[in-house]
């Protein structure tokens, strides 16, 4: 199975680099580009927080600047986040279906993205693809922490630790970023009736969402942008 997971993989990069090349930035990735431009780090959080380019939180434009530094001509290095970023959702897709089911129904489930519209997301500089990746390693970080038998305490608070790496991840990649929230608070609702309350799961759901107190000076800045 693990072959077939690597042939999908080099499938979809091969045709993600052919597709990205051959395709265009639309403007919002134009605005990323400006933003990536800019001279440091530093230079990108003022701009984000006083006069933005672009209408998203921090995660992404900071991901882009990263990218637009590699040796590659500029459409192709602003698009290897995304692309990077979708494969690792498909990857998560993988392992969460696979713990459930045998190994031909998590491969289909692996390559299902890649025939969906939503495939366009890992040619974007863009936040989508990058929240995607997030939210779909807070599912399996998720479904590892409260598995029964799925391993030793260490294996537990590991899954906890990527479970609120991955919620702060989804909230800073994009504004709506919160809603991968609403399935884990209904699967945690659910458990809690059945087995009781887990608490270390519902304060590493708090401690995450504390993340959204960055969003505060960048909505802010982009005030200005709603009267339009």
């Amino acid at each position: 199975e693990y072959v077939v997971l690597a042939a999908g993989l080099v499938i979809f990069f091969v045709r993600s680099l052919v597709w990205s090349q051959a395709t265009p930035m639309i403007p919002d990735e134009l605005l990323a580009y400006a933003s990536a431009q800019l001279p440091t780090p530093g230079a990108v959080w003022t701009t984000l927080a006083t006069m933005p380019t672009t209408l998203d939180p921090p995660l992404n434009p900071f991901l882009s600047f990263l990218a637009l530094r590699l040796p590659l001509p500029a459409t192709l290095a602003l698009r290897i986040p995304a692309m990077l970023c979708f494969a690792a959702m498909m990857l998560s897709v993988f392992v969460f279906v696979r713990r459930r089911l045998p190994p031909t129904a998590a491969l289909l489930a692996f390559a299902l993205p890649m025939t969906l519209p939503v495939v366009s997301f890992s040619i974007q500089s863009r936040p989508y693809a990058l929240w995607l990746a997030a939210s779909g390693w807070a599912l399996v970080c998720w479904q590892s922490a409260v598995r029964e038998g799925g391993g030793t305490e260490r294996r537990r608070i590991l899954s906890l630790w990527g479970l609120y790496a991955s919620l702060t991840a989804a909230i800073l990649a994009h504004y709506v970023g919160a809603l991968i929230f609403l399935p884990l608070l209904a699967g945690e609702l659910w458990r809690s009736r059945k087995t009781g309350r887990d608490l270390p799961v519902w304060l590493t759901f708090a401690a995450a969402a504390a993340a959204i107190a960055v969003y505060v000076p960048f909505l802010k800045a982009s005030a200005i942008y709603r009267v339009h």
